[in-house]
């Protein structure tokens, strides 16, 4: 089973078809979603901020950042930093860069 690290006290559902990698943090009210049965899967130490939609079959790389409530329906590239609706590449995350 993953363990889901969440910012709030709160449930958090996850079903089989979702795959989440290792040190993840997801904060609240982040939906993960599914589009015509696909589901997304999301690489290893993504952070995925308050309020985001990663919708479908998408992937998102490794060290991945998605903003506030952005709405991801294409794929993320590894190190990519994301945002708006719908989300695109506003940057990209150095390996020694840490986010909260």
């Amino acid at each position: 089973s993953t363990r889901v690290r969440s910012s709030a006290a709160s449930d958090v559902y996850k079903r089989q078809v979702v795959k989440i990698g290792k040190k993840c943090v997801l904060y609240h009210d982040v939906t993960l979603g599914q589009n015509r049965g696909e589901y997304p899967i999301v690489g290893n130490g993504v952070i995925i901020y308050a309020g985001a939609k990663v919708i479908g079959n998408v992937t998102i790389g490794d060290n991945a950042i998605i903003g506030a409530n952005a709405v991801v329906t294409k794929n993320v590239p590894a190190n990519a930093i994301v945002a708006g609706i719908p989300a695109r590449v506003i940057g990209m995350r150095e390996v020694s860069d840490e986010f909260y």
